[in-house]
């Protein structure tokens, strides 16, 4: 892999902990009510979240999905495709903030951010700008090669690595 943390990183490579969530069934629907409930509880513990999603229609698809998939919760997110400007929605003092949690494709973070959650098959080029990062690694092979070589990667920049087995 070519991408390196720049010189100028604002983050420092010891104190980055990088998640891999290693799923185990093919089951989409279950894989996506799992992105859901890691968003979920990433916003609950105040991350600002970015999601990089694989594609224009993933994206919008889980756009869809976190207005639906927990009717007791409420994530106040927004769906940033490429060319698109950063929104924001209002706070409960109505003070202007950036929205908590931002689904993207084709775009990098237009302000600071803690939390990456990686949907594609390789690290972003902006990857060094996170405290956290959640790699979401299914079943299927190809996924499974890409999802190593991350791993390496992120062992190389001597991040902080944990991984988790999850049982759908």
């Amino acid at each position: 892999m070519t991408v390196s943390p720049s010189a100028d990183s604002p983050i420092a490579s010891s104190s980055v902990q990088v998640d891999f969530y290693i799923i185990h069934k093919h089951a989409p629907q279950a894989v996506e009510r799992f992105i859901c409930r890691l968003i979920e509880k990433a916003y609950q513990q105040h991350y600002l979240v970015f999601i990089q999603a694989n594609s224009a229609e993933q994206a919008k698809h889980l756009d869809q999905l976190l207005w639906v998939v927990n009717p007791d919760s409420f994530i106040p997110h927004a769906l940033l495709l490429t060319g698109d400007v950063e929104t924001t929605c209002l706070n409960g003092q109505g003070d202007s903030m950036a929205f908590p949690v931002l689904i993207s494709y084709g775009n990098q973070p237009q302000t600071p951010r803690s939390l990456l959650v990686n949907l594609t098959a390789t690290v972003p080029v902006y990857f060094d700008q996170f405290q956290r990062i959640a790699e979401v690694v299914t079943p299927d092979e190809p996924a499974r090669v890409a999802g190593r070589q991350r791993f390496r990667f992120y062992r190389e920049q001597k991040f902080t690595l944990s991984a988790h087995d999850i049982s759908l």
